[in-house]
């Protein structure tokens, strides 16, 4: 049970890792890539074998990029003219450990200051 506990938070670490890259694309503004599709089949394994990986393990981030069986990944939504959707994909040490997280970015609540 340890091994599989230590498993998914590897997964999930990996994940927020993936999200906060996503979240600073959005909020650096600069050629966001975004995905204008009505509904993306989050949920499907086959739709994430679409999508790069993303290098997201650097001299600041604790994870070790070894250890996790695939790159995390994530993808952006255009919701609105300054609402982004956010979705991180991630596996751990196994392809078992799986974890999907959001966020919903607004532009527009960005602070200027």
């Amino acid at each position: 049970m340890a091994g599989n506990m230590r498993d998914k938070n590897l997964a999930f670490q990996a994940a927020e890792a993936a999200l906060k890259a996503g979240e600073d694309k959005v909020g650096g503004g600069d050629n966001v890539p975004c995905n204008k599709t009505a509904k993306l089949d989050i949920e499907n394994g086959n739709f994430w074998s679409t999508v790069p990986g993303v290098d997201v393990f650097n001299s600041n981030n604790q994870l070790d990029n070894d250890r996790v069986v695939i790159q995390p990944k994530y993808i952006i939504e255009c919701l609105s003219k300054d609402l982004y959707r956010i979705t991180a994909y991630a596996q751990g040490a196994t392809a078992d450990a799986v974890v999907i997280l959001q966020s919903v970015y607004n532009l527009g609540s960005k602070d200027t200051n």
